[in-house]
């Protein structure tokens, strides 16, 4: 069985399982989409921080060795 006959098969069988339930097919649609546009108006509606803040404010600068989060930021005895 060749590559292009196998794949014909796959995405056949794939139509014919949406087609059955489509209710389904429409909350693998609709759910990612909206929790897309809550991830993007969250992200639109508060500020970004820098990570240089956040290992600032947290402390991270100083830890010894550096946290992960803030590694590559970190140069051993220099602040960020």
């Amino acid at each position: 069985m060749g590559f292009l006959h196998q794949l014909h098969l796959l995405l056949w069988k794939n139509v014919t399982l949406k087609r059955r339930s489509p209710w389904v097919l429409a909350f693998e649609i609709f759910i990612p989409l909206v929790l897309f546009f809550i991830l993007l108006g969250l992200r639109q509606k508060k500020p970004t921080i820098p990570v240089k803040e956040v290992c600032k404010l947290v402390g991270w600068v100083d830890a010894s060795p550096p946290s992960l989060a803030c590694a590559g930021l970190v140069v051993w005895g220099e602040r960020a």
